[in-house]
């Protein structure tokens, strides 16, 4: 009887064993599993993000090349003018010499208005291109602007698309 019992115990001990034991594969199995579909679903989703990434890059490459077109343009625009203004002060008198000046200070010429029309060559060619580099510089400042708006547009849409 003791042989039986001992028996039975070592019986259910190795029932026991064995039932843990498939128990725990089962669990690696079902985790593995679960794992393995995670993973899938993790990669899709990467995936759909890097596309929907791609073709926002595109979409703002395009944005950003159509603000930077059309900054050329004014550039372009911007030096014809200031060409067809620089071949105009050709016909400007220039500055007179310090060496041709008189004792005397006044100025018997004295120019009507703050028009700029009695400026001298020299100043009206100075002030032309003080004015032309200050135009560049705020018409790139307006790209800068608009390339800007476009970004923040552009990461603003792709948020919403997640």
């Amino acid at each position: 009887m003791l042989i039986d019992l001992k028996l039975k115990i070592i019986i259910c001990f190795i029932l026991i064993a064995g039932l843990f034991s498939w128990h725990k594969y089962e669990v690696h199995k079902a985790v593995s599993n679960e794992r393995e579909r995670v993973e899938q679903i993790s990669s899709r989703e990467k995936i759909r993000l890097m596309e929907n990434a791609s073709m926002a890059s595109l979409d703002l490459q395009t944005k950003i090349d159509n603000l930077e077109k059309e900054k050329n343009a004014k550039i372009q625009s911007l030096n014809a003018r200031i060409n067809t203004l620089t071949v105009s002060l050709r016909d400007r008198p220039e500055r007179p010499s310090s060496n041709s000046v008189s004792n005397n200070t006044t100025n018997p010429e004295s120019p009507k208005g703050a028009t700029g029309s009695g400026l001298y060559r020299e100043d009206a060619q100075f002030l032309t291109w003080y004015a032309a580099s200050t135009e560049r510089l705020k018409i790139h400042l307006e790209q800068c602007y608009a390339d800007y708006e476009a970004v923040y547009n552009a990461f603003e849409e792709f948020k919403k698309q997640k």
